[in-house]
């Protein structure tokens, strides 16, 4: 019996956008799919195109929020409102090819947390920039996945993924721990990877799939790309350091701290010691020995050089 799978996109302002994106959803070679819209009080036009698409396609269902209620608030009304066992996130300004869900849909099973795929980003859906590319197909253990989270080699965004309705919405109700008090809700930077994280937590696997289902955009009105604040920055460390912390994950947490200070260290005009470091982002930053961060800067600079790293941690 083929699964049943919601298209989600959450959506604020993309007039030029949206459109494609949405074209990109129904070219689906896939029977039993749904595309759920939600429009943030788009002030644009935006709300107009949706309202245009669902009257001429059945599969579509566009619903507009009655005021702004930020980002992730609005990822979770378009979960609650879909009916699909599985959900695909797709951003408004994002494209995803036409053979996405029948493979995404192929790979998972009862013991997969969530099925992903490699990822284009750039201004074209034929750019060469790729992202997440492992190499071939895998079926990793939940441990294995973190490790790639933790050294930046797997998406942070949700955007390349396919997991269950009721996962997605259980890790957007859930309480973000950090000690860093961002304003998560209103960016959205630190929620989106804690959908992938707090899901694992319930399954063995997670699926790879090598080959470029999604594609992300590049442009100047990208929250990655304008990055004001640091808040990108700021959101992931916070997110994945707390939620580290609580699952007393102590490898990964002096991995994911030495990283994260490096970063901090190669791209501010500020320099900020690791004790200090660590007192802003952790509960308990006597739990974890600065020596042992600081031992693993060569190995990190050795292993993928300066420009290459500052190019990756850039995202």
């Amino acid at each position: 019996m083929r699964k049943s799978v919601s298209i989600l996109v959450p959506v604020f302002n993309r007039r030029n956008y949206i459109a494609e994106c949405i074209e990109s959803a129904l070219r689906q070679k896939y029977d039993k799919f749904e595309i759920v819209i939600v429009d943030n009080f788009s002030n644009d036009g935006t709300w107009e195109i949706c309202q245009e698409y669902a009257h001429h396609d059945k599969r579509i269902r566009a619903i507009r929020n009655e005021s702004n209620i930020g980002p992730v608030r609005n990822w979770l009304r378009c979960a609650r409102e879909s009916s699909g066992e599985y959900s695909k996130i797709l951003f408004s300004d994002d494209l995803i090819d036409e053979y996405c869900l029948p493979k995404m849909i192929d790979n998972i099973s009862e013991q997969v947390a969530f099925v992903y795929s490699s990822a284009r980003l750039g201004g074209s859906m034929q750019a060469t920039k790729m992202l997440f590319n492992l190499g071939k197909n895998l079926t990793m253990q939940t441990d294995e996945y973190l490790d790639l989270v933790v050294n930046w080699r797997a998406p942070v965004s949700p955007g390349a993924i396919l997991l269950r309705r009721k996962d997605l919405i259980d890790s957007l109700e859930s309480q973000i721990i950090s000690k860093k008090k961002c304003d998560f809700l209103s960016h959205g930077a630190g929620p989106d990877v804690l959908i992938m994280l707090n899901t694992i937590k319930k399954y063995d696997f997670v699926k790879y799939i090598d080959e470029p289902l999604s594609y992300f955009r590049s442009h100047a009105d990208s929250l990655t790309i304008a990055n004001k604040n640091n808040t990108v920055f700021e959101g992931y460390t916070a997110a994945v350091l707390g939620y580290l912390e609580s699952n007393n994950n102590n490898r990964m947490l002096t991995t994911f701290l030495a990283r994260q200070w490096l970063k901090e260290t190669l791209t501010n005009e500020h320099f900020t010691s690791i004790s200090k470091f660590k007192r802003m982002y952790l509960e308990n930053p006597m739990e974890i020995d600065s020596l042992d961060v600081l031992k693993l800067i060569p190995k990190i600079l050795a292993k993928e050089g300066i420009r290459r790293l500052i190019k990756k941690l850039y995202f």
